[in-house]
């Protein structure tokens, strides 16, 4: 199997022969920061990818709605969000037992899905530029709103 575990964590990870010596930033693989941004307008979704620092790093592609809709077909069942009646601990009951997450080979071809349906060859080629000697890692969020901050009426008071 082409699948290997991820190292552990540790200063083993990073000084492999466990020799003792201190690690410092000189010890650290500096890595390049790419950031992908998306853009929804409803038929299709409008990708970039970019280097950061090098602007002339970057590329661009579209992801249409029949791509979107392979991808929330797969990752919808995986998560553990509630699906019809479920309850939020049978939810994370089938997202760990039979999700794509609840085993090396699904979660493999869950990446496998997304990967080919969200990133445009141009994307796939900066990212292989990128790593070449450096196994990516890959950190989703979820942009935060901003919450309105409500304004309070003062009351008037009355003179008497």
């Amino acid at each position: 199997s082409d699948l290997e575990p991820l190292p552990g964590a540790g200063v083993a990870t990073v000084r492999p022969g466990g020799h003792g010596i201190r690690c410092g930033m000189g010890d650290v693989a500096m890595t390049q920061t790419l950031v992908l941004r998306c853009a929804d307008v409803g038929i299709a979704t409008y990708v970039s990818l970019r280097v950061v620092g090098e602007p002339a790093r970057s590329v661009t592609w579209v992801v249409e709605e029949p791509h979107m809709q392979a991808v929330e077909a797969a990752l919808n069942p995986a998560l553990p969000d509630p699906i019809g009646t479920e309850t939020p601990a049978e939810a994370i009951e089938r997202a760990v037992t039979t999700g794509a997450f609840a085993t090396v080979e699904t979660e493999f071809d869950l990446a496998r899905l997304l990967g080919s349906q969200l990133i445009g060859i141009d994307g796939w080629q900066l990212l292989a530029d990128c790593v070449a000697d450096i196994r990516p890692v890959l950190f989703v969020t979820k942009k935060k709103k901003k919450k309105k901050k409500k304004k309070k009426k003062k009351k008037k008071e009355k003179k008497v």
